[in-house]
C-alpha cells in the first residue's frame, strides 16, 4: 500500500515537471513568433518610409542642381546671333545665344559714379586691337564699340604699354570712365566672337 502511494506520488510529480516544461517551451515558442511577427511588420513598415526618404532627398538634389546650373551652350554649338548682356548691378557681362542660353560669362568693371556706364539697348560697331587716350594717359587692348566712345576693352595699361595692376584689381567693381573693362583675355574673347551688328543690353 505505501510503495503504491509512493508510486503515485512521484508519477504525480513527474506530471507536474512536464506539464511545467510543456508550458515554458509553449511561452518561448510564442515568445519567438511575437519577436518574428514584430521584426517582419518593422522591416515592413521602415522599408517603404526609408526608400521615399532617399527618393525625396535624390530629387531635391537633383532639383537644386538643375536649377543653380544656369542653361549652358558650347560657343560652337550656340544658336545665332548671339547677344550681349552687361549687369551693372553684379559686374557681370554675359554672352547669351539667340535661345537664351548662356554662352559665356565674364567678371568686369562698368564706370565709377560721375562716368556712368549708359544702359539700354545698343549694337556693336567698330573694332580695335589697342588704343591709347591721351586726355587719361591710359589705354587698353582689344576694344569693341558698342555706343559712341564706349566700348568693351582691356582692363588699361599706361604709355608704356604696361598694364595697371591696381585697375586690373578693381575687376568687379565700378571702377572705369564709362567703358566696360574685362580681363584681356575676355576682351579678347569678345573682340574675336561678337560680330559687328551684335545686340548689346545694358541695365
Amino acid at each position: 500500500m505505501q510503495r503504491n502511494e509512493k508510486q503515485g506520488a512521484l508519477l504525480k510529480k513527474r506530471r507536474q515537471k512536464l506539464i511545467i516544461l510543456i508550458t515554458i517551451i509553449i511561452c518561448i515558442a510564442a515568445m519567438i513568433t511575437c519577436l518574428q511577427l514584430r521584426l517582419f511588420t518593422g522591416t515592413k513598415e521602415l522599408n517603404p518610409s526609408s526608400s521615399q526618404e532617399s527618393s525625396k532627398f535624390i530629387i531635391s538634389s537633383s532639383q537644386n542642381q538643375s536649377s543653380s546650373q544656369p542653361d549652358r551652350v558650347s560657343l560652337q554649338d550656340a544658336k545665332k546671333p548671339l547677344w550681349v548682356k552687361v549687369a551693372i548691378s553684379d559686374q557681370n557681362v554675359t554672352v547669351y545665344a539667340s535661345d537664351d542660353r548662356i554662352v559665356e560669362s565674364f567678371i568686369c568693371s562698368t564706370g565709377k559714379k560721375g562716368d556712368d556706364t549708359p544702359v539700354g539697348t545698343f549694337t556693336v560697331k567698330e573694332k580695335g586691337q589697342s588704343f591709347f587716350s591721351k586726355t587719361y594717359q591710359e589705354g587698353a587692348y582689344y576694344w569693341t564699340q558698342f555706343y559712341g566712345d564706349f566700348l568693351f576693352h582691356s582692363v588699361p595699361f599706361d604709355k608704356n604699354r604696361t598694364i595697371e595692376t591696381v585697375e586690373a584689381a578693381k575687376l568687379g567693381s565700378k571702377a572705369s570712365h564709362g567703358c566696360i573693362r574685362l580681363s584681356i583675355d575676355n576682351a579678347k574673347w569678345i573682340y574675336d566672337h561678337i560680330p559687328r551688328g551684335t545686340k548689346v543690353v545694358i541695365e
